[in-house]
């Protein structure tokens, strides 16, 4: 009987080991030790309409997690700046960060033409930040080679955050393209090439923060920037016009790591992943309020706003968007000619412009 005891208690000693060193193997988030923590690299500051939105991801993770996930913001770049994003990522600095693809044409070059195209997405749809995270969704679904050369850098696209259109903020009232002549005008690369300097203007580099003081020392005389600038950066104190053109913002992408998503049970991980999804809308329901209280905001502080006449637009959008499709297409690497007339077709189409595609039959 002695032996049949002691028999009885060696199997249940080693199931009790066979099962600690099972759950020693299992994701935090499961086996009940200290909840797992995700690093949040934020390149906006603490305060604001995006640091309210980024404040509420972390504390939406960590209760649909019930504590199992806690979030960690770094705001203003302290952890991460921009240009570092997709590398600090891949090497597990932080586990999430946004990724405008225009600062990373080498490495995300099928990407960025959702920040390339400029007059091309129908105004309505670039009104509507609902369509816009629609199109990158769908972008990133239907287009094989846009996760491809987003995951070769150990990371997936967790969400994507809509841009409102970028407008002209300007120190003179214009109302054609002949009134672009000799304005120096914020712009980049291509864009201000072929969208600006072909009609006279002299395409200027500004970074953001720098634009408030080069609109004061005369250095501008307008700026191609979001709508929303004209509050975070102050411009409708130094640009008493906002010409409302209409050019597309696109949608920066939160990129989540691949090695932070393995650490976590499955259950976990559907549920971040799940969410992410939902972001867009939910970021794209406060967008269009807060869009809707600047307008009022600018009017109230005595900014002249402007439409640019509809036959101007039209005209500027059909001479220039099939130029810059050209000049993308010529300049692209790390990705194929017809991987990137595809993308050019998928969101054109998503955004109601596929009648500036020059291959495609009218």
């Amino acid at each position: 009987m002695k032996k049949v005891k002691e028999s009885v208690i060696q199997k249940l000693l080693v199931g009790a080991g066979f099962l600690a060193a099972t759950l020693m193997l299992v994701p935090g988030s499961i086996a009940g030790s200290s909840p797992v923590t995700m690093k949040y690299a934020s390149s906006t500051p603490p305060v604001g309409f995006t640091a309210a939105q980024e404040k509420w991801i972390g504390q939406e993770i960590e209760k649909r997690t019930e504590g199992r996930v806690k979030v960690q913001v770094y705001f203003g770049g302290t952890l991460l700046k921009i240009p570092e994003g997709l590398n600090g990522v891949s090497k597990g600095v932080a586990d999430m960060v946004l990724i405008p693809p225009l600062w990373f044409p080498g490495q995300l070059p099928l990407m960025t033409y959702s920040q390339v195209s400029s007059l091309g997405p129908a105004v309505e749809s670039l009104q509507d930040p609902h369509v816009v995270g629609k199109a990158l969704w769908k972008l990133w679904d239907e287009v094989p080679a846009i996760r491809k050369e987003t995951e070769k850098w150990n990371q997936t696209v967790w969400s994507f955050r809509p841009m409102p259109p970028y407008q002209l903020w300007s120190k003179v009232p214009i109302q054609s393209l002949g009134d672009l002549n000799r304005l120096r005008v914020r712009e980049l690369g291509v864009k201000g090439k072929i969208m600006f300097a072909n009609y006279g203007a002299i395409p200027t580099s500004v970074t953001p923060s720098e634009m408030y003081s080069a609109f004061q020392k005369g250095l501008l005389e307008a700026a191609v920037a979001s709508f929303d600038w004209g509050e975070l950066y102050r411009l409708r104190e130094v640009a008493k016009y906002l010409i409302m053109a209409y050019f597309n913002g696109g949608a920066p992408s939160y990129n989540i790591s691949m090695d932070f998503l393995n650490r976590l049970s499955p259950q976990d991980r559907d549920v971040i992943m799940k969410l992410g999804r939902e972001f867009t809308t939910i970021y794209a329901n406060a967008l269009s309020t807060y869009m809707d209280d600047l307008m009022k905001k600018y009017r109230d502080a005595g900014v002249n706003i402007m439409a640019l006449p509809k036959v101007e637009r039209d005209r500027w959008r059909k001479e220039g968007e099939p130029k810059l499709m050209e000049a993308w297409l010529s300049e692209l690497k790390g990705g194929t000619q017809e991987e990137g007339k595809k993308v050019i077709e998928t969101y054109l189409t998503a955004m109601g412009g596929v009648d500036v595609i020059p291959w495609v039959k009218k």
